[in-house]
């Protein structure tokens, strides 16, 4: 047990700062969630409404990866991976819904680009 007074203010200060992170931390993975329910819910039922949940949930989530890049929770290299592989997730589910709608060549080729990736 600390028995300064500055050390004991240092511990509470820890402990504040702590329990702030992890609420942090939990709102990013509670929004991750989020957009993979999402999108297994456009998997099961492909329209342009729940398009527009998807790419809503991933903006989102987007936004406060960036606002806890900034108050320092989460790493730099580990917010740009999520946000790389959830930007290819997206534009892989946009390409498919052009392709719904306009079914040419230049379509095709896009949505078959990154169903391979």
């Amino acid at each position: 047990m600390a028995n300064k007074k500055s050390s004991i203010k240092r511990i509470d200060v820890i402990k504040r700062n702590t329990f702030r992170n992890r609420q942090y931390y939990s709102n990013v993975n509670t929004f991750l969630k989020k957009f993979f329910l999402s999108l297994d819910e456009y998997k099961k039922r492909p329209n342009l409404l729940t398009l527009t949940r998807v790419i809503k949930n991933s903006s989102l989530l987007e936004s406060k990866m960036d606002k806890e890049i900034k108050a320092n929770i989460l790493s730099k290299n580990w917010v740009a991976k999520k946000k790389s592989f959830l930007s290819l997730i997206k534009k892989k589910f946009i390409a498919l819904e052009k392709y719904k709608k306009e079914p040419n060549i230049a379509n095709l080729n896009r949505a078959l680009l990154y169903l391979i990736i």
